[in-house]
């Protein structure tokens, strides 16, 4: 049977440019493939597709699927079964399918909900990039967590498919250069059949919607700004607090990135690593912006008062390893640029905020920027110390990336 006859029994749409999923709608099993699944030793080897409920995948895992409404999978499959293994027509059959017919199915890192046994921690994309139509994979590994071009170097987030970097990030689908839109990855609407497998709705084939294979989806500046809510109010609900992350800072710099970070490589600590949101500028491919938020009970050593953070005679907050280090932020400085600027106290942000910036800007060179901020969270749950890192703007402008965050004061 097509899966579209079954009970959908789960639901949850979790960015904005989906509409509702109606019962009625066509929808047909994802059947996974092994993970040798792009280039099998049909000669050798089985090639089995096992259909996939919630619970068979661990979060931060992936598995390739060919397209439910595709020509292979027209031919092999009539939906009747959970698991399919090729005989040797089948496997001719199979041999003859087409790259353009690679999805992924993604069960998202936990931080980003994917430790929920439900639909809302799955993605299914299109497996091929959108500025050259090269096929990719999904990285599991610390540090990644994202899908790469291997081909054209695009990077795709797995939250919502979007192109973060790369020449599809700037517009470049199908060998032509566009403006107004921020690409994202064709996907399958996900639910649940009546016996709990995952099962695809048909694509409506709209860029405004599901996607176009190999042209995506054009998400609008607003799209964009919702999914990132989206996204760090998911974060933040694995985190236990909110998250001092904002869509947008100063309207030019959009959030591209959210996971776990080791932090600045002079603020390492023992304990758990910190969430990082990472800002671009305007389109362009290289972080602006990082902000790393460290909650005090996990990290005691950096609150206020403690042995990492201490006040010296000349009123600042300094010392080797934390603030200290956030004052290297501004060296090296082009030749004859004066010593940077120093602010601090406790009517900048939250209960305390040192900033740190140029007192010039001009030349070439890199000019590095930085805060660092103590208080409670947005939602006045938790502890934390804010680190923003930056470069490149002046003391104005830093303060109101600063204030922007949302970190409060105690009390």
């Amino acid at each position: 049977m097509v899966a579209g006859s079954a009970l959908v029994a789960s639901i949850f749409v979790m960015m904005p440019s989906l509409a509702l999923i109606n019962a009625s709608e066509p929808s047909r099993r994802i059947m996974a493939l092994g993970s040798n699944a792009y280039y099998p030793d049909t000669e050798n080897e089985q090639v089995t597709m096992n259909a996939v409920r919630p619970g068979d995948m661990k979060p931060n895992s992936f598995v390739w699927f060919l397209d439910p409404y595709g020509k292979t999978m027209g031919e092999l499959y009539d939906g009747s079964s959970a698991s399919l293994t090729l005989d040797r027509k089948e496997l001719e059959r199979f041999e003859q399918r087409d790259a353009f017919e690679y999805y992924l199915l993604i069960r998202l890192p936990a931080w980003l909900g994917g430790e929920k046994d439900d639909t809302s921690s799955f993605r299914a994309y299109h497996a091929i990039s959108l500025s050259d139509n090269c096929l990719f994979r999904y990285w599991s590994t610390e540090g990644r967590w994202r899908m790469e071009n291997p081909c054209a170097g695009d990077i795709y987030r797995a939250w919502d498919g979007l192109a973060v970097a790369g020449p599809a990030s700037v517009g470049m689908v199908g060998g032509t250069i566009s403006t107004g839109y921020h690409p994202a990855l064709q996907m399958f609407r996900l639910s649940v059949d009546s016996e709990g497998y995952l099962v695809a709705h048909k694509p409506d084939n709209s860029l405004q919607g599901d996607g176009v294979q190999a042209e995506g989806r054009r998400l609008s500046p607003q799209d964009v700004d919702e999914s990132n809510k989206e996204m760090v109010q998911a974060a933040g609900e694995y985190a236990g607090y909110s998250l001092p992350f904002p869509s947008t800072i100063q309207t030019d710099y959009r959030l591209t990135d959210l996971n776990p970070s080791i932090g600045p490589w002079w603020m390492e600590t023992q304990s758990e690593p910190p969430m990082q949101a990472t800002y671009t500028y305007s389109n362009r491919q290289y972080a602006a912006i990082t902000i790393d938020v460290y909650p005090v009970q996990n990290h005691p050593d950096l609150k206020l008062g403690g042995p990492l953070v201490s006040r010296s005679d000349s009123g600042y907050l300094v010392n080797g390893t934390v603030v200290g280090a956030l004052l290297h932020l501004a060296y090296p400085r082009p030749q004859g640029m004066p010593e940077p600027q120093i602010r601090e106290g406790t009517n900048i942000a939250g209960d305390f905020a040192i900033l740190v910036a140029p007192s010039e800007l001009g030349g070439d060179s890199y000019t590095g920027a930085g805060a660092i901020v103590w208080g409670k969270s947005p939602d006045g749950k938790e502890d934390i110390v804010v680190v923003l890192n930056t470069s490149d703007v002046r003391m104005d402008e830093l303060a109101s990336m600063v204030e922007s965050l949302g970190v409060r004061k105690s009390g």
